[in-house]
């Protein structure tokens, strides 16, 4: 993750079989961010950050995804996530990905100002 540094923002982007995650390496936390990926024979996933438009606090997640359909042909899928500076002030604060609804949000909010 851009501006990664072990004690002050811990945070990197990890991809298993199935997902894109953010992992806090001190913790262990481990959220998914994107649910899919592109399999290949040689597990390696192609995907990069980009600065938007120059801007430090945003960044551009360039990915690939792939559905296999009915006949076995592989349909690749280039994706392009945008990660704005609440993001990436979520994580520096927190530590994780923000929960799934409105109210844990709040509540890990409280737990870490």
């Amino acid at each position: 993750m851009p501006g990664f540094h072990v004690s002050d923002f811990p945070i990197v982007l990890n991809y298993s079989n199935e997902s894109f995650d953010v992992v806090n390496v001190l913790t262990g936390q481990r959220d998914v961010l994107i649910q899919g990926t592109a399999h290949n024979l040689w597990n390696q996933q192609g995907s990069f950050l980009t600065n938007n438009e120059g801007q430090d606090v945003q960044q551009d997640f360039h990915f690939c995804t792939v559905q296999i359909g009915d006949g076995g042909e592989y349909m690749h899928n280039w994706c392009c996530f945008t990660l704005e500076s609440d993001f990436f002030e979520f994580l520096r604060s927190c530590g994780r990905l923000p929960p799934d609804t409105l109210g844990q949000t709040s509540a890990v909010l409280q737990q870490n100002t």
